[in-house]
Formats: C-alpha cells, structure tokens, sequence
C-alpha cells in the first residue's frame, strides 16, 4: 500500500545519504535516484536476494549499484559483455569505487591494469573491490570470483544466464545413472583442447559461492515466453535450492508438467501460480512502465571529456598540409574578415574531430558486442565515411 512504500522509500532516502556521507556514492545521486531507485535500496536491505524486475530503460544499473553500495562487502557483476562497459561507466560517474573489468584475453593490453594489481591496491587503499565479468566469459573466471571473495553478486539480465539443463545423464554399464555437470560443445569432442563447463553451469557455481550475503537478479523479462518455465533457473540462481534443487520438481509444481510425447517433460503449461506468486512476492520487486517512466527525466544527456591520452593523432588537413600548418595560413590570410575567422573554427573542429576517432570507434564496437544497437550522429561527413570504413574492417576481424 501506499505507507509502506512511503516507509520503504524514506528508509532507502536514509541509506543513500548514509552511502553519500560514506563516500561510497557520489553526491549527486541524490538528486537524481527515483522513489522506486530509493524503495529498491530498502528492498534489498533486509533481503538475501531480490528480483528487480524494472521495464527497460528504468534505471536498473543505478538501482542495484545503490542497493549494493549501501551495504557491506565485495561485489562481483555478471552482465552480458555489451554490458561491461556500461557498468564500468556507470559506477565511477554515480559512486567513488573504483571498478575492475575482466577482459577477454584477446582484448587485454600492455598498458592494462591487471587483477594483481588492481587487489594490491584495494588491499593497500583499504577499499572493497567491485569487479564486473562478461557472462560470456563466466565460465573461464569461476576461480578469480571464488578469490575475490563477494558478499553481493548482480546478476544483469538474470534471464539470459539461466538455463535449466546443466546436468547430463550417464548411463553406467552397470545399469545405473549418474550425472555430470554439462559442458560446452567443443568439450564433448575429443579433438578439441577447450575443456570448461556450460555458461549454465558456471553460473550456478559462482550463486553458490559461500560468503555471498545478497545476490540482485535484474530484468525486464523474466518471462520472456510467458511461461513459467523460464522463471526456475533464475530464481534458482537467487535462492539455491529454494525452489528445488531439481527443475524436475519445479515444473511438475508450476508448470502442470506431464511426460512428453517423444520422451523428456511437457512443461509448457503453469499451476499453482496463487502459490508461485505469493513465495516471490517475498523478493521481487517489479516497477511497470508507467511509474518508471513518470519518475524519469526526458531526456538524459551524458557528456565524456577526452584526456589527451584518449585523443589519437590528427589527420592531415590535405595531402600537402597538416591542420597546424593549414590554420596557421588560414590566420594569415583571414584578417579580420568574419568568414576567414569562420573557416579557422571549421578548421579547428575538423581536427579536434579527428583526433577522437579512435574513442568513438572504441564506443561503437563496444557497445556492438553482443548484439547491442549504436547509433552515431555527428554533422561531419567525411568522419562519417571514415568511421564506417573502420568498424567494417573491425567487424570483418571478428570484434
């Protein structure tokens, strides 16, 4: 009722500002975070795990890192890779961790900080880590989780980690059956040297990982076919064990579940949703469109500011002249004509737009990895050109 979503969002105003004075969160959080943002935070503090499941474009990064930093501990975040640049941004513009990306190892440069490092600093600065790993790459850094140790695991787009079939029937010549983690395709072929568990299966270990305090689901589907079916893996990944260890169990409960035809289990159908919904209406925390979008800016404009070592080198004005050389002799010729002064500005712009090239092709393909959608505006017809022509040879590389 509307109390105690009064009571919860003056609880969730009290931790930010504890957060805020904490120096865990930036101070203009304040100003921006929404009731529903500030009611997450309370939500999640009293919990073990939660489910928020907010419409797209709500807020849920901001969210969960509140609900995160208001609370003690490590934390570790599973996103999907188009993801991982996202968060990184994210909790060094909203808070004052500072964050660590696992990279692939075929993205990873010399001048990167490495893992070593980066807890050598944190165990020397006295600061907890906040470490963010690409769903994609999960099952590679199993261990690394493990050695952070977390006490709060974010699960970003829970439903595209969860997978209900992570185990694999071995038939014994004995007659007996015993199970095996499943693992990835290439594993099962004897030519091949990749030997890693399924995405699955990796996730499930890191949920279960011991000294875990509260584990965030985050989504705006969970059931993205409509049927409960979807909602075991994800809720397992929460809750370990807390709706059946067994999906088996889970869907003759929840899903009217019956021997299929050709073998395996019907579980295309729901029951007992009176009982599904109460038992989650313990963690979930649903905010529909209509009051995300209510509480939200028009508009959010966010502006980067390039160091000089995030500035590539300028192009050449011409073939004949570089941009210093072609501004020093438009200066000459211009006097105090207003369109030769205007011709050294247009000069100026087509260089400072050269020479941040290679941040916004960096941005692009960052935000292209796994099936991310960018779009580029600028009024620059040849960077245009140019930029196409360099994703194309990027993506033609496999980025």
């Amino acid at each position: 009722d509307a109390e105690s979503r009064e009571k919860l969002r003056a609880t969730g105003q009290e931790l930010l500002t504890q957060a805020i004075r904490d120096r865990e969160i930036k101070g203009h959080v304040a100003d921006i975070a929404t009731p529903y943002q500030l009611i997450g935070a309370a939500w999640a503090n009293t919990r073990p795990y939660v489910m928020d499941v907010w419409s797209c474009g709500s807020g849920k990064t901001l969210g969960a890192l509140m609900a995160a930093l208001c609370r003690e501990g490590n934390v570790v975040v599973v996103c999907p890779a188009k993801a991982r640049h996202v968060w990184w941004r994210q909790v060094q513009e909203y808070s004052n961790v500072v964050p660590f990306r696992v990279k692939p190892q075929a993205e990873v440069r010399k001048k990167d900080q490495t893992f070593e490092d980066y807890e050598h600093e944190c165990r020397e600065k006295g600061r907890r880590k906040f470490v963010i790993v690409g769903a994609e790459s999960i099952a590679d850094n199993v261990d690394l989780i493990r050695k952070i140790g977390p006490a709060i695991l974010i699960f970003d787009e829970i439903h595209t980690h969860g997978n209900s079939k992570r185990w694999r029937a071995v038939h014994n010549v004995d007659g007996t059956v015993r199970f095996e983690k499943r693992k990835t395709s290439a594993s099962n072929n004897p030519n091949s040297q990749v030997n890693r568990h399924a995405r699955a299966v990796a996730v499930m270990e890191v949920s279960r990982i011991k000294g875990v305090q509260l584990r965030i689901g985050l989504t705006a589907t969970p059931l993205d076919d409509g049927r409960p079916r979807r909602l075991w893996s994800q809720l397992d990944l929460l809750a370990p064990g807390g709706f059946s260890h067994s999906y088996s169990n889970f869907a003759h409960r929840y899903c009217a579940a019956r021997p299929g035809a050709y073998g395996g289990l019907e579980d295309s159908g729901a029951s007992n949703l009176k009982e599904l919904k109460a038992r989650c209406s313990f963690f979930v925390h649903e905010v529909p469109y209509s009051e995300s979008h209510s509480s939200l800016p028009s508009t959010r404009v966010q502006v980067d500011y390039l160091t000089n070592t995030e500035l590539n080198r300028a192009d050449r004005f011409d073939d004949e002249q570089t941009f210093t050389q072609a501004v020093r002799q438009m200066n000459r010729e211009a006097g105090n004509r207003p369109e030769g002064r205007e011709r050294v500005v247009e000069a100026r712009l087509a260089e400072a737009c050269s020479r941040k090239r290679r941040y916004v092709i960096e941005e692009a393909i960052e935000g292209l990895k796994g099936g991310g959608k960018v779009v580029i505006f600028t009024a620059r017809r040849r960077e245009t050109e140019l930029w196409a022509h360099q994703l194309r040879q990027q993506l033609t590389k496999g980025d």
